[in-house]
């Protein structure tokens, strides 16, 4: 007498749609990874730049229900973003400071020296941070770059060039007066509106004050008067750090690009399109051939082993651990940064 096959047997039905399912969400996940940078090997393969590292992120996304979506390009936060954005600018910008022997600051020495290296014989650099979209962190690592460069001695001037969305200036308590769209329109010398931060000596030039709406950006990053400025700059400052206005939404950073000894790019870790960096980038030959690196900002190192293959240099980083001293703000605080 026959017998029907279980449908809990190891070849039945259930077993195959199990099987199928396994790998379905393989192959998708594969195919997310290779839509997002995961790991250095992807800046290497897919841009042809060098990786200078990861950034963790700082603390976890926040869950939030889902949100409309707006039309308008980067008008709203993502549903899981981060969302504590009050901290003052003088304790986002000493991370690198205030936890010197983490994973946090050892991206950014990473950075320091390969500028240091590439762009060697220079007596002042004029670093310029940059990203493809908005709310990837660039003012954050703006910041701590500049933090970590004055610390280590570097006279060092960080600039607001994000005239649009002056994420940097935002911070700054109280609010500046003046700044660079006053300096660049006349109304203002520039080192009037130059604020110092008293611990690490870190002199920042904000955007400008509530006026600086009222002008075209990319007009006065292209301007006379931005070459004079940086000029001027180089021969008071070791370091220049700009920071600039996302890439793929506006011009501003194809403005400022023929004044930059040097780009650090950033980008978000499991968020940021390969491909959309990549054709911005191939798109824009002066600004790819300035970019000295890459950063891969707000990672989970949680997860980002997972994404590593068996003998990839991610599967090992928890050997790392004796190297690196954490502490509970890099642990814990939550910041879209």
């Amino acid at each position: 007498m026959h017998t029907r096959p279980s449908s809990n047997s190891a070849n039945g039905p259930s077993a195959w749609r199990a099987t199928y399912a396994r790998s379905s969400a393989i192959v998708r996940s594969l195919e997310f990874r290779e839509r997002t940078f995961r790991l250095e090997g992807d800046v290497r393969s897919i841009l042809g730049h060098r990786s200078f590292g990861y950034v963790p992120l700082l603390g976890t996304r926040i869950k939030k229900k889902a949100q409309l979506v707006h039309a308008h390009f980067g008008s709203v936060k993502r549903a899981d973003e981060a969302v504590d954005n009050t901290m003052p600018f003088q304790r986002l910008s000493r991370i690198v400071v205030d936890a010197p022997r983490s994973t946090f600051a050892e991206t950014f020495r990473n950075a320091k020296l390969a500028c240091d290296q590439m762009l060697a014989g220079s007596e002042s650099r004029v670093i310029a941070i940059a990203s493809a979209l908005p709310d990837e962190g660039k003012s954050i690592i703006a910041a701590n770059f500049a933090a970590l460069l004055a610390a280590s001695g570097k006279r060092t001037l960080l600039i607001d060039a994000d005239i649009r969305k002056p994420g940097l200036t935002q911070m700054i308590t109280p609010a500046p007066r003046t700044g660079l769209v006053e300096t660049l329109t006349g109304e203002a010398t520039w080192p009037a509106g130059i604020k110092v931060d008293q611990r690490t000596k870190l002199a920042i030039l904000p955007a400008g004050g509530a006026s600086h709406q009222r002008h075209q950006s990319n007009e006065l990053l292209a301007s006379p008067g931005m070459a004079n400025l940086i000029e001027n700059a180089r021969n008071a400052f070791d370091y220049v750090v700009v920071d600039l206005a996302a890439l793929a939404p506006v011009v501003d950073a194809k403005a400022f690009a023929p004044l930059a000894d040097g780009i650090l790019f950033v980008v978000e870790w499991g968020r940021t399109p390969s491909r959309l960096v990549r054709d911005l980038l191939n798109s824009e030959p002066l600004i790819n051939s300035k970019v000295l690196g890459v950063i891969l900002n707000k990672t989970d190192m949680n997860e980002l082993g997972k994404y590593s293959d068996f003998d990839g240099a991610e599967k090992y980083r928890h050997r790392y651990g004796k190297y690196y001293i954490e502490n509970s703000f890099t642990d814990n605080q939550n910041t879209a940064a």
